[in-house]
Order: C-alpha cells, then structure tokens, then sequence
C-alpha cells in the first residue's frame, strides 16, 4: 500500500482544510466588516483565529451604531449595559421581550427613541432609576406589562429631573390599575415640552378605587404644550372619563382630542358624555374615530 505517515498525512489535511483561518488578517477583516454584526459574531464558530477578530469587529461595528433592535433574548445585566455603552452613538433603542436582567439602566447620551415591549422583575423606584438615564429621549414607547414595572417601588409626584426634550409619548396602560395610572400623571408632570400623546387603553381585572378621582389631586396640573392627543380602546370606565377630562382641562394648546372605543356598543352613549366635558383650549376638537 502506498500512503504516508499518520502524523504527517493528518497535518498536511488540516492545513487544507483550515484555510479560513490562514488568510491574511487583512482579507478577514475587509470580510467581517461587510456582514451584519449577527453574522459576524457567528463567524467565530468558523476558527479559533476569528473569534478574536470577529469581536474586534462587532465592536467596532457598534461604535457606529445608530439604531438597535433586541428581539426575544435572554442577556445578563452586565451584558446589555456595556452593549448599550458600546454604542457612543446610540439614537434609537427597541427591546422586546428580552430577559435575563434585573433593571434597566440606559446610559446613553444620544439616544432618542426609546421603544420597551419587555417583561422584567422590579426594583425599588423603578420609574426614577430608569429615567435618570435618559436626559435626552424625545420618542418613548411603552408598552405591555413595562408600565407596571416602572410602576413598582411607587413614584414621586414629578421626577426630580424632567424629561424636558420629550415631544412624543405613547403609552399602553390599564386605566384600572392605580399605579399605572399614577405612574402615567408622572410622565406627564415631568415631561414640560410633551407635544403628542397617544395611549392605548388596555382592559384588566383590577378595578380602581372607587372614592379616587385624578382631578382631585391634579388640579393645577399643565400641559402648556400638549396639542395632540389620541385615546385608543376607551371603554367608559370611570377611570378613562376621568383622565380624558382631566386632559381637556389641563392643556390650554390642545388642537385635537382623537377618542376611539373598544367597541360599538355604548359608543352613542360615550359620544355624549365627551362633548359635555369642559375644555380649557377654545380651539379644541374631540374627534371621535369608528370602533
């Protein structure tokens, strides 16, 4: 039989098939640097010589990042701060449904859009220590249960540090649930340029106390900037007629109050009971959208 020696017949077919790893650095980067940060991680399953620079790369890739988007994954907390803090840049931040950490702490100076879909364990002052990093946010988003974990721990009055750059808000919350409802006048006590407002009224179990009344406690509250605002899902609880009035009376550059119900039946009813609600904006429309 002709052939070789073992040893030198196994070293000679691993240098024939790792020829990944013995391209120049220089071809293995210009390569790298062209795929998706995804793909390029994933390369490091390719050869020992590629997990270093892949790494390299997706961070230097991050550098330059403008918008992320995390869907469905379980991260450390040391792992999503240091991803967002890899992200000098950062403008646009989405998380949904993501895991594994036990707070949000979003240190990023540039960022301007934030959109949470994410259920996660809280902390004491939630709303505060999220907030205190995001001196910037002129787009927030929240939605599903992350209302209610800004919510635990309770929530001051106002922040102690507003969120005077924030144009746009949309919020999903149950207006049954006093802490979200509480949570949600904080926002807006603290949020002096808000613009646009949108919510989402989403139906639960939990009723609200029935001696509570927002304009109880609200009365001087103002919203000098607020010109639109739309209401989703509105049922006619108690609690949802007492914000929409509290709203009307609350914001004196109000142009137009969009009110569209859960369903069509009581929506006659409903119709009537807005247009009776005062307004403190003589220029104010409810315009009331189709179920």
């Amino acid at each position: 039989m002709r052939g070789e020696p073992t040893g030198q017949s196994g070293s000679k077919r691993d240098v024939k098939l790792d020829r990944i790893s013995n391209l120049p650095s220089d071809v293995t980067e210009k390569i790298l640097s062209r795929l998706p940060i995804r793909d390029a991680v994933r390369t490091n399953v390719l050869s020992r010589q590629w997990r270093y620079k892949s790494g390299h790369t997706s961070t230097s890739c991050f550098k330059s990042l403008k918008a992320l988007q995390i869907d469905n994954a379980t991260m450390s907390q040391d792992v999503l701060e240091n991803m967002i803090v890899s992200c000098p840049l950062l403008a646009t931040l989405t998380l949904i449904d993501c895991d594994g950490f036990t707070h949000l702490k979003v240190n990023a100076t540039c960022l301007r859009t934030l959109a949470v879909i994410v259920r996660v364990p809280g902390t004491c002052s939630n709303l505060v220590n999220f907030f205190v990093h995001l001196p910037q946010i002129r787009d927030l988003g929240i939605s599903k249960y992350f209302l209610k974990y800004l919510a635990v721990g309770g929530c001051p009055r106002k922040l102690a540090r507003s969120c005077r750059y924030l144009r746009y808000l949309n919020l999903r919350m149950s207006f049954s649930n006093k802490d979200e409802v509480l949570t949600a006048l904080c926002l807006l006590r603290s949020s002096p340029t808000l613009e646009r407002l949108e919510i989402f009224s989403d139906h639960a179990a939990v009723e609200v106390e029935n001696n509570y009344s927002l304009l109880d406690d609200n009365h001087n509250c103002v919203f000098s900037e607020l010109r639109l605002v739309e209401i989703k899902g509105v049922s006619g609880a108690k609690a949802e007629l007492d914000f929409i009035k509290f709203l009307l009376l609350s914001s004196p550059t109000l142009k137009s109050m969009k009110i569209k119900p859960a369903s069509a039946d009581g929506s006659l009813e409903l119709l009537k009971k807005l247009l009776e609600f005062g307004r403190v904006s003589v220029n104010s429309k409810i315009i009331y959208l189709a179920p």
